[in-house]
């Protein structure tokens, strides 16, 4: 079916067919008079309702293109007529099979010759494609507001002038930027507002001017604040396809927790080299008094058996013996030592022997009593975590024996779901208030303190002066792989036991 223009008339002036231009253009075009009754319409303005134009003629406007039953109160022909100048609104045309098409109507006053208003000119744009953009855009910015607020990092977006454009809460709460300065927009005075935070305002000013003068650099960088949280920057220019600079957008993420838990690991490292460097200088220690000294008493009565016996002396049978009791205390220094390196008898005894043993010889040497108690000890320890309980329970007893004054003192072991709980306890002279955290202890609360961080589990020291001491040590079930049931393997430096010499007992 053609459509085309239809109604009175319009002559042609000046060589300008006024029919054809109005039916060349793009735009919906109706000559609506001042009772709304549709005088014309072109061609466009049928295609919104898919129907040949001429069906609107004599029509009431507001019935034909937005089925009403009234006038309606956003119709800019009224307005238009009113004030005879333009108007526009938004509104939906509505098809006969109920179909809505978005529309921007503008309305024009249509006077006569005498200047009286006789109607007004509509011409119409389709918007379903500007509304679908509009609604996908919508939709990009709340995803993106809602991606922004959900993040864990500050965000800041500023355009190319430096206008804050787009921030989400968790940047002003990590600043700590006042709402009327958020309310503002500028970035100068939110800058202004965070300078006195910072550890070193001058170079975070001259990092910022920087990043303002070179638009196109990326860059990242940590932040130092004087409340010794750590924020990492990174910033990067927003581009445009065609590389055109719109504005730089900037991250913050909190690393204080990583950089304390950094500080922490290098410390522990640290303490733990010293804690070798102290182990090293024990065992020289050890060797030069211990067996050394003996070995050296050895030679000299070696050397003295070379040498005729005096007068008088029945043969050397005495000065035999006393070698060979030498040699037994430089046997017996020799296991101590080996025993503190690297105790054989976890392998033959198990952990619950080996600390059975340990209680006996400190009762045996100190006159403490001593009372032990075992809980849950699985039959297979792992290594690991056999020798760490050991070393613990070892630096906790000589503390007992050292320090404490202590007429009783128990050991207690117990193993569960929740992990290992090894506790030491004595009637002692105890501590005065400040003196119990492990610096003030010198190397053996230390010592213990690293070992049980490195196995990520807790220690609990409490003393009070006449009440003695309680030390507390829980390490979590996994760490060495407790309670699994592998092989055990020999220590190193112990002979492997094998059924020759295999001692039955411990646990």
């Amino acid at each position: 079916m053609e459509l085309s223009c239809v109604g009175p008339r319009i002559p042609a002036s000046e060589g300008v067919d006024h029919r054809a231009l109005i039916e060349n253009i793009q735009l919906g075009i109706s000559l609506i008079g001042a009772d709304f009754r549709i005088m014309t319409a072109n061609a466009a303005q049928g295609a919104f309702f898919r129907k040949a134009p001429q069906g609107f003629v004599g029509r009431l406007c507001y019935e034909a293109y937005e089925k009403r039953r009234s006038i309606c109160l956003h119709c800019p022909g009224v307005r238009a007529m009113m004030t005879r100048q333009a108007q526009e609104a938004y509104t939906e045309f509505v098809r006969d099979d109920g179909a809505r098409v978005p529309v921007h109507v503008r309305a024009f006053p249509m006077l006569s010759a005498e200047g009286r208003v006789t109607g007004f000119i509509e011409l119409v744009e389709d918007i379903t494609g500007r509304n679908r953009t509009e609604d996908d855009l919508r939709f990009t910015n709340a995803l993106l507001r809602a991606q922004q607020e959900v993040s864990p990092d500050g965000i800041l977006v500023v355009d190319e002038q430096g206008r804050m454009v787009s921030f989400n809460n968790r940047f002003l709460e990590m600043w700590g930027i006042p709402p009327k300065v958020a309310e503002s927009r500028s970035d100068e005075r939110a800058l202004r507002s965070v300078l006195a935070k910072l550890v070193d305002p001058e170079g975070f000013m001259a990092g910022v001017r920087r990043l303002y003068r070179r638009r196109k650099l990326r860059t990242r960088s940590e932040i130092a604040l004087k409340d010794g949280r750590v924020f990492d920057r990174y910033s990067a220019p927003m581009l445009g396809p065609e590389g055109d600079y719109y504005g730089r957008v900037w991250f913050f993420h909190d690393v204080s927790e990583r950089k304390r838990v950094e500080r922490e690991r290098q410390a522990l490292h640290a303490r733990i080299v010293s804690s070798q460097e102290d182990e090293r200088r024990r065992l020289a220690r050890d060797l030069h008094d211990g067996v050394g000294q003996l070995l050296a008493g050895i030679k000299f009565s070696l050397q003295s058996l070379t040498r005729p016996a005096p007068s008088g002396r029945p043969g050397r049978r005495k000065d035999i013996l006393g070698v060979e009791r030498l040699l037994d205390r430089a046997i017996a220094e020799t296991r101590q030592v080996a025993q503190n390196l690297m105790p054989c008898e976890l392998q033959d005894f198990g952990l619950k022997g080996v600390l059975r043993s340990l209680g006996r010889g400190l009762q045996d040497r100190s006159g403490i009593r001593m009372r032990l108690s075992f809980e849950g000890i699985p039959r297979r320890v792992p290594p690991d975590l056999a020798l760490a309980v050991l070393r613990i329970a070892q630096e906790g007893l000589n503390n007992v024996e050292t320090h404490s004054r202590a007429t009783t003192a128990s050991l207690s072991l117990g193993w569960g779901s929740g992990g290992v709980r090894l506790s030491v306890e004595d009637n002692g002279k105890g501590l005065a208030a400040g003196r119990g955290r492990p610096s003030a202890r010198g190397m053996g609360l230390r010592n213990i303190s690293d070992r049980v961080a490195s196995l990520g589990g807790a220690m609990e020291f409490s003393s009070a002066p006449g009440k003695g001491t309680r030390l507390v040590v829980r390490i979590p079930s996994q760490a060495g792989g407790a309670g699994s049931g592998g092989p055990k393997t020999a220590a190193a430096g112990c002979p492997a036991t094998g059924p020759a010499n295999q001692v039955k007992g411990g646990c």
